[in-house]
């Protein structure tokens, strides 16, 4: 689970998107 949200992040991070990682860091606390 983690490994794979951090694929994800890192990911969405290289694209610097600020909107979708504001959505994957409210999922990430969702989750948490």
């Amino acid at each position: 689970m983690l490994q794979g949200v951090l694929m994800l992040w890192s990911i969405y991070v290289s694209r610097k998107e600020p909107l979708v990682i504001d959505c994957i860091g409210l999922l990430i606390i969702l989750i948490i």
